[in-house]
């Protein structure tokens, strides 16, 4: 998905090289999925194995695991700040390192999994109320 370049910092591309290719070494900081690199994936976020694991667990067996090219991403963590004050994963100009991570796109899906969640419970809600379904046992205020 694009991202919004007006939510980011001007050196945005500099940051996120920085955090995905020094201080991550190109692999990523949650399940160290290689960046680039063709891995196979199945159920479990962030659960991954080579083609040549691959091939030893499921040579002449139908398999269970899909290929799977690593997208390497940068996920804003949303830590608190130095101050106190609480973080926020939606503040793209919060580039501090430690509120950064390199996260392949599984890593990425899992760590923003609760945003998923609510937005997918809330385009279904609509969708029932545009289709004229009735609201039961919610107040309306």
């Amino acid at each position: 998905m694009p991202i919004d370049k007006e939510r980011y910092p001007t050196n945005w591309n500099e940051i996120s090289a920085d955090i995905r290719f020094n201080r991550a070494a190109n692999r990523c900081e949650g399940c160290k999925a290689p960046n680039g690199e063709i891995v196979y994936r199945r159920g479990h976020p962030g659960e991954w194995i080579t083609y040549c694991s691959w091939v030893m667990l499921h040579y002449g067996q139908k398999a269970e695991w899909w290929p799977v090219r690593v997208v390497l991403t940068v996920h804003h963590r949303g830590v608190p700040r130095p101050d106190g004050t609480p973080g926020d994963r939606h503040d793209k100009m919060d580039c501090r390192p430690e509120n950064l991570a390199a996260l392949c796109q599984s890593c990425h899906w899992k760590a923003d999994w609760d945003i998923h969640y609510e937005k997918a419970v809330i385009a279904r809600r609509q969708k029932k109320i545009e289709a004229g379904q009735l609201l039961l046992f919610e107040v309306t205020p």
